[in-house]
């Protein structure tokens, strides 16, 4: 058994893997190489390269910039209000 790895055909976004048989053939919009860094660490938004065969990578200040969720601010209960 191996683990492929799919990615988006249109925009080469990481989506999912499976395992497989050994003697499967992997499919189009798919790879065996595993979307980490040299020191094994998940990318952020991996996405296919097919030209060098591996995973492309947000930074970390790039993904918090693309996924800012807006700081909720509690809003004070009546107790809070009154006091």
């Amino acid at each position: 058994m191996k683990q492929v790895y799919f990615y988006d055909k249109d925009t080469k976004k990481f989506n999912g893997y499976d395992v497989i048989d050994d003697t499967a053939e992997i499919p189009a919009n798919a790879t065996t190489v595993e979307p980490v860094d040299s020191n094994g660490v998940g990318l952020y938004d991996p996405t296919w390269n097919e030209s060098t065969h591996s995973w492309d990578s947000l930074t970390e200040e790039e993904w918090k910039k693309k996924y800012t969720v807006p700081e909720v601010k509690p809003e004070p209960t009546q107790e809070e209000q009154a006091a």
